[in-house]
């Protein structure tokens, strides 16, 4: 029997169904899969593979109908829609697992390539810092500027 894609549109081809190939266990045509089995995942281009490409993340864990999604804007790699692991485009890493411009407060600027950079935590009692040993202002009444680890 073959998959239809809508009541109207089969995909028959010449009274015979399309062959899926390899991991592909639903087909418009030999080169579309729409939907994969074998564990496998259904990419954007429409093929099955083990992985998801980058951007993309996993959805589904079963021997049958499994995806790939696309990530958050700027985010190479994540694990859900809302929790990006690694940014792209020259975007910082949060702590709230988003992609940004420019680190939050109690948090500093880490890594200079166009992937992986991040924001780390300012140490305890540090609001706004440039690095993890230079505290530029701090969190509390009182507290004084100071550069750790020296004077």
């Amino acid at each position: 029997m073959c998959y239809y894609q809508d009541p109207l549109h089969s995909n028959l081809i010449g009274n015979k169904c399309p062959v899926c190939s390899g991991d592909c266990n639903k087909c418009e045509d030999a080169r579309t899969c729409t939907e994969c089995k074998n564990t496998m995942y259904l990419n954007p281009d429409f093929w099955c593979e083990a992985e998801c490409p980058v951007g993309y993340y996993k959805v589904g864990n079963a021997d049958v109908g499994n995806t790939c999604a696309k990530c958050p804007v700027n985010c190479r790699t994540c694990t859900d829609e809302n929790t990006c692991t690694e940014c792209m485009d020259f975007k910082y890493l949060a702590p709230s697992r988003e992609c940004v411009e420019v680190c939050p407060n109690n948090t500093f600027p880490q890594g200079e390539a166009e992937t992986g950079r991040a924001c780390p935590h300012c140490e305890k009692n540090c609001h706004v810092c440039e690095s993890a040993t230079v505290c530029l202002e701090c969190a509390g009444p009182g507290l004084a500027r100071r550069i750790l680890g020296g004077h």
